[in-house]
């Protein structure tokens, strides 16, 4: 009898939040709504409501679980295709770039004529012709959606001036954007018009980043649900769900770092195939951004215990050394030594800016000048950086639809509850000296993002580091989250379906605001 109606009492209450949380979500749904009028908000997010609270009350009555990776994959690969067609093309920071880069791979596979001293590109009339603009507004919906079935079929060509970059092949290696080349080749095959070429790149691209932030998920021996909220922070959906070669360098990194994390924790010695694939890794991260192979420090610190053999330890150490340094003299040595030491003559470029750029030499003249230069730049833009790490600055940097500081906070907060401990991983610690590695790690690479952009992006006239976002923290941010862990903090129960649930719930409500204003 006690029995039946505790049972009954935690049916009841399980209705109440549901009820509950369906009044807030459809409070808030309709709130926006009233601010835009919009139809298409009226019917997108309505199913998004709808579908958002039906998982909820199914977690909640434990008919699902989100701790599984197969009900994961759905969310996220869900998640991503929202950002996809949700952001007009060129809407995200740099995509037009990375749009170019992979239109140029293209035209290699497809034999389409590249120029390159003038920097031009043989594009299908249809696609040169495809609005892009960096503003994300109810407009440029209105632009994409009339240019569906636009000259589709039309075999006519033209030449395209583009940025030189975008025809750098070790800027842009060819492996990370194969996914995005490859949707350019169908629809330019398949005689598929502008709008859906480009956003059958776009998703591709998505499910290379997905298909490695999986197995990154599967594999990492600790802090799984951490590592889950953030490949659904709306920075990690929005950069991965574009053009951008991030998608790729993202997952890379996940996958690196799980590897590298199951080899100091796993409790079996590392097998050769082990090795081997964080060695690849490491190595295909190179030519990406070479800041992030600062986590091949965990391996190189790595301590015996790891491997079957003293042979084995040395040869791992010295195989990733000199993987890494090969491929950077074979790709970045260059462009490194030119941002070292500046132009030899004239000055430099920034967009349609012209100065003198921060050079080494210049650094060490005045140390102590240089330190504050640094130290200054995080005091006066760190909430920029925390606002662009989670995602309260989409679109290109568009004021209009900016978070306010509680979603920024609330991302914040569920980022760190996501990261205590609970049953699955109770005996799984990060301690010692992988504790420290974890910080440090992170520390390094976003010191080697500022050192790069000091010498590469900054005039010597500029009181502050330029270039900067906190996207560029994401492939790192799990060692961090992991390094800053109270392991005296634990959940006494799996906390999945509650974080989780709590970020899809927020992306939910922070798109419903984004999109309410965007559509106005």
């Amino acid at each position: 009898m006690i029995n039946a109606r505790s049972e009954k009492k935690t049916f009841y209450i399980k209705i109440s939040k549901i009820v509950l949380l369906s009044a807030a979500i459809l409070l808030i749904y309709m709130y926006y709504y009233a601010n835009c009028h919009s139809r298409m908000y009226l019917t997108i997010f309505g199913l998004i409501a709808i579908g958002v609270i039906t998982l909820i009350a199914l977690a909640l009555f434990k008919r699902i679980t989100l701790e599984s990776t197969k009900l994961f994959a759905a969310v996220l690969l869900i998640s991503g295709i929202f950002f996809t067609f949700a952001f007009t093309p060129g809407s995200v920071p740099d995509e037009t770039f990375h749009y170019w880069s992979s239109y140029y791979y293209s035209d290699l596979i497809l034999g389409g004529e590249v120029d390159y001293e003038n920097t031009m590109l043989e594009m299908r009339q249809t696609d040169a012709d495809l609005y892009i603009a960096n503003e994300l507004s109810a407009d440029m919906y209105s632009k994409t959606i009339a240019s569906l079935g636009e000259a589709s079929g039309n075999h006519e060509t033209t030449m395209v001036l583009v940025s030189p970059g975008a025809l750098n092949s070790a800027q842009n290696p060819f492996y990370i954007k194969l996914p995005s080349v490859l949707g350019i080749c169908l629809g330019r095959l398949a005689g598929f018009d502008a709008v859906v070429t480009f956003y059958l790149g776009r998703v591709l691209n998505f499910i290379l980043f997905a298909a490695l932030a999986l197995m990154a998920i599967r594999l990492t021996p600790v802090g799984k649900n951490g590592l889950k909220v953030i490949c659904l922070l709306p920075m990690t959906l929005h950069i991965c769900a574009s053009y951008s070669y991030d998608a790729g360098t993202i997952g890379l990194s996940f996958l690196s770092i799980a590897l590298l994390l199951r080899l100091w924790i796993s409790e079996n010695q590392a097998t050769n195939k082990l090795l081997a694939f964080i060695v690849i890794l490491q190595i295909l991260l190179v030519p990406c951004k070479l800041v992030y192979c600062a986590s091949l420090l965990i391996g190189l610190f790595a301590p015996r215990r790891c491997f079957a053999s003293r042979k084995q330890m040395l040869a791992f150490k010295v195989g990733i050394c000199a993987g890494v340094v090969f491929l950077f003299v074979l790709t970045k040595l260059n462009s490194v030594s030119s941002m070292a030491t500046g132009p030899s003559s004239g000055l430099d470029q920034r967009g349609d800016e012209f100065g003198h750029f921060y050079t080494l030499q210049s650094a060490l003249a005045d140390p102590v000048a240089t330190i504050g230069l640094f130290l200054g730049s995080m005091l006066l833009t760190g909430d920029f950086y925390v606002q662009t790490l989670v995602g309260g600055s989409l679109g290109w940097f568009q004021n209009t639809i900016v978070a306010p500081s509680y979603i920024v906070f609330a991302y914040l907060a569920i980022l760190f509850l996501a990261y205590i401990r609970c049953d699955p991983d109770q005996e799984r610690c990060v301690e010692g000296r992988l504790r420290i590695l974890c910080l440090i790690v992170p520390l390094l690479a976003w010191l080697a993002v500022m050192v790069s952009m000091y010498l590469g992006w900054t005039f010597d006239t500029e009181p502050v580091i330029l270039g900067i976002q906190g996207r560029y923290f994401l492939p790192v941010l799990p060692l961090f989250m992991l390094g800053c862990r109270f392991n005296s903090l634990s959940f006494k129960i799996n906390s999945a379906n509650l974080m989780i649930g709590s970020i899809v719930v927020l992306n939910c409500l922070y798109m419903m605001r984004t999109f309410s204003i965007v559509l106005q």
